[in-house]
């Protein structure tokens, strides 16, 4: 690499402060929402659970972060989001430059997702979705890897994140999961090392599951009750707000979160997203 190649690289990485900075000067000094005082309470006490109203590495990372000298209580617990919301960008800005190499399109992207209403606004208080997002920017920053090297590796810690998933939320588990099953059969098809990748795949999921799994021994061992462990873990009491309204509700709901975000300039690349989506795809399978 020569002098011009090394200068490009350490401007590429130019970036990655900001979110940190932004994210930082623009948090709450206080608790903020209900939600944010029930989360501070069960940060203070360590109140780890498979229920799914219950985020634990926010609880953990929470739980470490309230011994820094800095200011109050609510304002040092208020830091766990400004970390994952900060990394979340970084990560997802260094996921486009992978896949892209371009800054250009890579910045722009990265500060719609952190001017974005939903992220935004998770960062400012003690909220658990800016982990949540955390877990998302890493699985695509782990595909763009992939997709570049074709190296089953990076799916080994992506099923390893997938497990790990679980244990902050269900859901979460869920989701990241369910994807990193999709790529996996798009990756495998035709493959020669089918069985070799699938067990290894699987052997890492169960390592990052593990903690999720004893939690939830522990969880049924202490309320005495197998199915109400279980039945909390699946949803609980949300499984009726769930199912409420119907589906014209649901769409509208969307489509107003949708329209919520700032700035409006977000709302072009939902509209053009999908187009060049499909056009990308098309090129990587020819």
């Amino acid at each position: 690499m020569d002098y011009a190649q090394q200068e490009k690289q350490r401007f590429v990485y130019l970036f990655i402060p900001i979110p940190f900075i932004f994210y930082w000067y623009t948090c709450l000094p206080s608790i903020g929402l209900g939600d944010s005082a029930m989360m501070v309470e069960q940060i203070k006490h360590l109140r780890l659970s498979t229920h799914v109203n219950t985020h634990n590495i926010t609880i953990l990372l929470g739980w470490l972060l309230h011994f820094l000298p800095l200011g109050d209580l609510a304002y040092r617990l208020n830091l766990v989001s400004v970390i994952s919301g900060a990394l979340c960008v970084s990560i997802f800005y260094l996921a486009l430059y992978q896949i892209h190499r371009c800054w250009i399109t890579a910045v722009i992207t990265s500060l719609f997702l952190m001017l974005s209403h939903s992220l935004w606004w998770s960062t400012s208080c003690k909220q658990e979705h800016a982990t949540n997002a955390l877990f998302i920017s890493l699985s695509l920053f782990l595909y763009g890897r992939l997709q570049k090297s074709n190296n089953p590796r990076y799916f080994y810690i992506l099923f390893f994140l997938s497990g790990l998933a679980f244990f902050h939320h269900f859901e979460l588990g869920c989701l990241v999961g369910g994807v990193s099953i999709a790529l996996l059969w798009r990756f495998l098809f035709n493959k020669k090392y089918i069985w070799s990748t699938l067990w290894r795949c699987s052997l890492c999921f169960f390592i990052g599951f593990l903690p999720y799994f004893l939690l939830f021994i522990h969880d049924a061992v202490i309320s005495h009750s197998f199915n109400a462990t279980l039945s909390g873990a699946l949803g609980g009491q949300f499984k009726k707000l769930y199912f409420q309204g119907g589906f014209w509700y649901g769409i509208t709901n969307y489509l107003f979160l949708i329209f919520f975000q700032t700035p409006s300039a977000y709302l072009l690349t939902i509209i053009l997203g999908p187009f060049f989506f499909f056009k990308s795809w098309r090129i990587s399978e020819s």
